[in-house]
Formats: C-alpha cells, sequence, structure tokens
C-alpha cells in the first residue's frame, strides 16, 4: 500500500517504511521529526532527495501521481478551502475535479461531518472545528483506498475528535489505509482499545525511525 525505501528528505534520514493494505497507522514524534514530511511524500506533494516511494504499488512519478492521488485522501495540517463558497461547494468542487460528483454523496458527507446544516455557510464564517470538519470531509468523500492525515483533531472540541475519530476508525474497518500523524502520546490518542483499530504506531525523532 505505502513503501518508503532508503527516503532522504528536508529532516528526514534513509526511511525505511512499509504500511500493508488495511492497516491503520500513526506517525508519532515531536515537532520536526518528519512526520509531516512522510505525508507529503506519500501524497506526492514533495519528492525524496534520494531513495523511492511506492503508493498503491506504483512508484510516484509525474505521470502517476495525478491517477494516484485520485484514490488518496489527503488532510493536510494547514488545509486551504474557498473562503468565499459555500460548505456544499468547498465539497462538491474536488469531486467534480475528480468525476466523482453526485449530490447524494455530497449531502450524506455532509451528515456524517455534521456539515449539513452548515451546507449554504460560507467557509470565511465557519468556526475552527467546522472547517477541520470541511477538510476531513473532502478526503472522506473521495471514497479512498489511502487516507493521510496530518494532525486531523487540530481545533476540534472533545466530542468532534470523538466522532472522527470514529469516522477514521470506519472508513479503516471498510478496507481503508490509514497513517495519521500526530505529536500526542499515541497511547492516549484514542477513547477507546487500540485493537480495535489494528494500531501500528511508527515512532519518529529527528528524522530517523525509532521504533
Amino acid at each position: 500500500m505505502l513503501e518508503f525505501k532508503e527516503v532522504f528528505k528536508f529532516t528526514l534520514k534513509n526511511i525505511n517504511l512499509k504500511v500493508e493494505k488495511g492497516d491503520f497507522c500513526i506517525l508519532c514524534g515531536p515537532g520536526g521529526s518528519g512526520k509531516t514530511t512522510v505525508l507529503r511524500l506519500a501524497y506526492g506533494d514533495i519528492c525524496p532527495d534520494k531513495g523511492s516511494v511506492y503508493v498503491l504499488g506504483s512508484s510516484l512519478t509525474a505521470t502517476t501521481v495525478n491517477s494516484i492521488r485520485a484514490k488518496i485522501g489527503f488532510i493536510p495540517q494547514e488545509g486551504r478551502l474557498f473562503e468565499e463558497k459555500d460548505v456544499y461547494s468547498n465539497l462538491s468542487f474536488p469531486l467534480k475535479l475528480l468525476n466523482k460528483y453526485e449530490p447524494s454523496l455530497v449531502i450524506s458527507t455532509l451528515k456524517k461531518l455534521h456539515l449539513y446544516e452548515l451546507k449554504d455557510t460560507k467557509a470565511q464564517h465557519l468556526s475552527s472545528s467546522e472547517r477541520q470538519r470541511l477538510k476531513i470531509a473532502q478526503a472522506f468523500a473521495k471514497n479512498p483506498l489511502l487516507i493521510l492525515a496530518d494532525e486531523p483533531r487540530a481545533n476540534l472540541d472533545p466530542g468532534a475528535e470523538k466522532e472522527i475519530l470514529a469516522l477514521f476508525k470506519n472508513i479503516n474497518v471498510l478496507g481503508a489505509t490509514v497513517v495519521m500523524a500526530t505529536a500526542r502520546d499515541p497511547l492516549a490518542y484514542f477513547t477507546e482499545s487500540r485493537r480495535a483499530f489494528h494500531t501500528r504506531i511508527i515512532t519518529l525523532n529527528k528524522g530517523e525511525i525509532i521504533s
């Protein structure tokens, strides 16, 4: 599903990593340890200085990156929204680009993320928690094979955190592979048993995998 072979980039030093289909993988470590770089490399947002990155069985190249990205849900820590457009448009626009737009899909996703009542609200008027849920909705709506999430609970209140983690769990149970980055203690990241998520924990520090 995802494999790094002797990858160097920014702080990353000789990273060898393999994530299997169906894994729920947590990248943990302090700020600056390389977690975000791993996710950006996996999405093809940046290229390694050295080494190879394979996603969904293919090497990430200029010719394969777009087709691979169509099967990935990427939730960046600093994701951008169309501030002047409403919530419905912010969710439907990326789906239209992928030829996956269906009104029923947009509506059902908004309801799952508790955003339906805000469908006509412009993004610039959303709270921090609502903005984060909209970014997550954009990733979930694609029905991706792989979810890459960089601190997806940022700016969420405790109730919303639990709902979001339940959504990640459900999409993992349904077959999607999840790779999530967090600076928090991974054992405190969930409100329920690790076993329920079939979790793998990979710890990074100063650009190296230490466990």
